[in-house]
């Protein structure tokens, strides 16, 4: 029993070394920085984008949205 706790902490560390390794030999760093080109739509529903509710509130996130991530938005007003 105590052999194959041994094994498959060495199989665990062994993955993890292979994949820092991996990552290394990519560049290693991911990044969060968002596409060039990206485009947010916000659908409303009958109420409006003043309907001080769901849709004035998401309107807003999507207009600071576009301020800090540098994103095109699109608004599209349910009759």
């Amino acid at each position: 029993m105590r052999k194959r706790w041994i094994s498959l902490a060495l199989v665990a560390a062994m993955t993890i070394v292979l994949a820092l390794v991996a990552a290394l030999l990519r560049g290693g760093h991911a990044s969060a920085a968002p596409k060039a080109g990206f485009t947010a739509c916000l659908v409303t529903d009958i109420g409006g984008l003043n309907d001080h509710g769901f849709n004035h509130l998401a309107f807003l996130g999507l207009q600071e949205a576009e301020k800090a991530a540098h994103i095109t938005g699109n608004v599209f007003q349910s009759k």
